[in-house]
């Protein structure tokens, strides 16, 4: 899921879901990935890692 996905889901601000998962990735408790789309800049897609 992207951090907007999240956000959206828990009616969290989206600034405060990406600074999370991307402390997540830090930690390497996710797994971060560019999800290219149609125009504009890629948006990382966040996964659990097992």
């Amino acid at each position: 899921m992207s951090a907007s996905e999240v956000s959206a889901a828990l009616a969290m601000s989206r600034i405060t879901v990406r600074r999370y998962l991307e402390y997540l990735g830090d930690q390497r408790a996710v797994l971060r990935t560019p999800r290219y789309g149609t125009r504009g800049r890629p948006e990382l897609e966040y996964l659990w890692r097992r």
